[in-house]
């Protein structure tokens, strides 16, 4: 990655899982976060993404937060 020296141990983190099945908060997040135009370019990463990007970059763990619920899923 460039961002810390080799041999670091990298933990990729998905957070905000809890707005997973929450239509409107992911429209709100994404207008917040997109101009009217780049709308389309916003999209939630699942699970398995997640996963697949964590051995492509040769992630030591790959886990799943909330905050909202204080829930820390998978290691």
């Amino acid at each position: 990655l460039g961002l810390c020296p080799e041999g670091v141990p990298i933990v990729l983190a998905a957070t905000k899982i809890d707005i997973r099945n929450e239509p409107k908060t992911i429209e709100k997040l994404a207008r917040e976060l997109y101009a009217d135009d780049q709308l389309s370019q916003f999209k939630l990463v699942s699970k398995k993404e997640g996963q697949a990007l964590a051995r492509q970059i040769g992630a030591y763990s790959f886990v799943e937060c909330t905050s909202n619920d204080k829930v820390r899923i998978g290691y």
